[in-house]
């Protein structure tokens, strides 16, 4: 694989480094995550021209870095919401909380809440369908690989291709299926990921409330107004990139599966 095609692994490493290290102002960690969904809404726009899998051979690397970077990005800005407290200012995240919160302590609970809890059962099916559906793909396409590396061998004997066409569709059978293979495993990463988000969601919550309770003799109530409310929203706009990579994988292996 030409090592170009292969530069923007390391230069994703770094980057992903300097944001889980270095703290950085709330406006740049945003844009950021509206970068991330950007890639990942246009990732899910390519698929839909897919026709084989040698169109975008590093699909399953892309994928995997760009659920990387949203892990290591929803990290960044969880501790951005427990450093600055009431006052994060984070301009998208307090935007949209405020907008599906209200003004009522109470309601900001239950509303956050149920759209959260609601959203992650929509994530948590469609994680749990690419998880299958590439186990499927991968399962498969392994099955047949002995059968088709017959048809070709079968082919060659026969005279009706050439030792080269030969070579070519063998090299190309092999790389079907270690697409299918590198796919099931970023399936994976993707479910795993869907539960990293929660448990980060958790502990900006649970961490955030401890803060401002021991460390700082504040109202419990008050703290989870503050907390609750601004890790929900974080913690959706984390889980948002994940449903669409789900999407992406329900898409790649539907259309180029059904070929």
């Amino acid at each position: 694989m030409d090592s170009k095609k292969l530069a923007f692994i390391p230069l994703s490493a770094i980057i992903a480094v300097v944001i889980l290290f270095f703290p950085l102002p709330a406006v740049i960690l945003e844009g950021l995550l509206v970068l991330n969904l950007v890639f990942v809404s246009l990732l899910l726009t390519i698929t839909l021209h897919f026709k084989k899998t040698a169109d975008f051979p590093l699909f399953p690397t892309a994928l995997f870095v760009l659920l990387i970077f949203n892990l290591i990005l929803h990290i960044s800005i969880t501790r951005h919401i427990l450093i600055k407290r009431a006052v994060f200012d984070g301009q998208v995240i307090s935007m949209i909380t405020s907008f599906i919160s209200g003004s009522n302590g109470l309601i900001n609970l239950v509303v956050n809440g149920i759209i959260f809890l609601a959203f992650l059962l929509v994530v948590a099916i469609a994680v749990k369908g690419a998880v299958r559906i590439s186990e499927v793909a991968a399962r498969f396409s392994l099955d047949s690989m002995p059968a088709r590396q017959m048809t070709i061998d079968t082919e060659y004997n026969s005279g009706t291709i050439t030792e080269e066409e030969s070579i070519v569709q063998k090299t190309t059978l092999q790389r079907e299926f270690d697409f299918f293979v590198a796919l099931d495993g970023v399936s994976k990463f993707i479910s795993g990921g869907f539960i990293v988000v929660i448990f980060i969601t958790l502990v900006s919550i649970i961490g955030g409330i401890i803060i401002g309770t021991k460390l700082h003799n504040e109202d419990i109530i008050a703290k989870a107004n503050i907390y609750v409310p601004l890790s929900i929203t974080a913690g959706f706009f984390a889980q948002l990139p994940i449903f669409l990579e789900s999407i992406v994988v329900w898409v790649i292996v539907s259309r180029i599966g059904s070929k």
